[in-house]
């Protein structure tokens, strides 16, 4: 006796094709229980809260005639480890030319601008965005944003890839100012 019949039957008795239309049916009914059981989550179930964040962004060893290219209150692209992250805010910028060291002749050493690059800056960028608090972290516009990350921050006549996000700050878990 063959599994399916010449007239498509299951063991000659069950249309195969019922059959099938039966263990869908029976799928979708157990996957629709698992998920409101709470056994499986759905992204909307990911979400903890959402909440506005800032993180700042140090690009060391950038080589420009325009140290002032990052203005508060302006926007930029952001491209999170090779992801498009969209537009953002600039809040803050702290632009400080690279340093050396040199030492004086008597044992100690003295910090100065280095003269042998006078174009060669460091930069820290604050940035303001909107994200989801999942329990892995910070999601902005479906990219992570964590410590460490390589992140390339693109304006209308510059694009700097080498930046790293250094801190990242939950503004709804800011302090009320008396």
């Amino acid at each position: 006796m063959a599994l399916i019949d010449e007239n498509g039957r299951l063991f000659g008795k069950l249309n195969a094709f019922d059959a099938l239309a039966a263990i869908l049916i029976v799928a979708i009914t157990a996957g629709f229980f698992l998920v409101q059981s709470g056994t499986y989550r759905t992204s909307s179930q990911v979400v903890e809260r959402e909440t506005d964040i800032q993180y700042q962004v140090l690009l060391k060893y950038v080589r420009t005639l325009q140290p002032d290219v990052f203005e508060p209150g302006k926007t930029l692209s952001v491209t999170i480890r090779n992801q498009p992250r969209g537009d953002i805010k600039i809040v803050d910028s702290t632009v400080k030319r690279a340093q050396a060291i040199i030492q004086d002749g008597k044992g100690s050493y003295t910090l100065v601008d280095d003269p042998t690059d006078p174009h060669n800056h460091n930069m820290l960028v604050t940035l303001q965005d909107h994200a989801m608090v999942t329990a892995d972290g910070y999601v902005t516009n479906g990219v992570k944003v964590k410590i460490g990350m390589d992140i390339t921050l693109e304006g209308f006549d510059y694009q700097l890839r080498h930046g790293t996000i250094v801190a990242i700050r939950d503004l709804s878990e800011q302090s009320p100012s008396s």
